[in-house]
């Protein structure tokens, strides 16, 4: 098990300055997610001490630290400007509410929406996937939506009973996916490359690895 976790942990370490180097907000929300949800699952209580020695060593030098502070409040942070998603949110709500009974229950579809708002917030999207899918697909199709990824998360935790490990990869990667889907148009199983990946990431490989441990079929290594 020790050894199965170190690829993880030298990932994190080797990728976590590009991460904050993107000054995405909302990766870096999901990835935090993503730890903490690895945390709560991990039966290594030396792993989540170290964890949250670094955490808390980490949040006491940006408190300390007025230069740090600043980086990490103003720059990476962005000083906690919504940039303009509150506007977006809104004006998805808006054009939602004054649609038709049809158009509310099965949405303005696709190309109606992005036009709305590039015509009226000059975004091509509601950066928010939920928003999004709600105007695009209706309120079916947000709950399809949500259905299947509660649907996900199920299959997730009823996979800790068998490969607790992977179990709780997989969960993490899901919820980090919804997260991210909050502040950002990505959404699953839509065709650009990003929703691509996230789809792959989050959905399709999980999927084929529970197969794979169901069936027995799995490395035994990685338990």
């Amino acid at each position: 098990l020790v050894r199965a976790k170190i690829p993880y942990i030298l990932a994190i370490l080797l990728l976590a300055p590009n991460l904050i180097l993107t000054y995405s907000r909302t990766s870096i929300f999901a990835t935090l997610i993503a730890l903490v949800m690895l945390l709560v699952f991990d039966n290594g209580k030396k792993f989540k001490r170290w964890f949250l020695f670094i955490i808390v060593l980490a949040t006491i030098l940006i408190l300390i630290i007025p230069t740090l502070r600043e980086y990490v409040f103003e720059i990476v942070l962005k000083g906690n400007n919504a940039a303009d998603r509150d506007v977006l949110y809104e004006s998805a709500l808006d054009f939602f509410r004054e649609g038709s009974s049809f158009e509310k229950v099965f949405g303005h579809g696709t190309t109606a929406a992005e036009k709305f708002f590039e015509m009226e917030t000059d975004h091509g999207s509601a950066h928010n996937a939920y928003l999004q899918v709600l105007v695009s697909y209706g309120i079916v199709g947000l709950i399809i939506m949500i259905l299947f990824l509660v649907s996900q998360l199920y299959a997730n935790l009823m996979l800790i009973k068998k490969n607790r490990f992977m179990g709780a990869i997989f969960t993490s990667m899901l919820l980090s996916a919804c997260a991210m889907m909050f502040t950002n148009t990505s959404i699953i199983f839509n065709s650009p490359i990003d929703s691509y990946f996230l789809t792959v990431v989050s959905i399709v490989v999980p999927k084929f690895v529970r197969n794979s441990i169901c069936a027995d079929e799995f490395n035994k290594e990685v338990e």
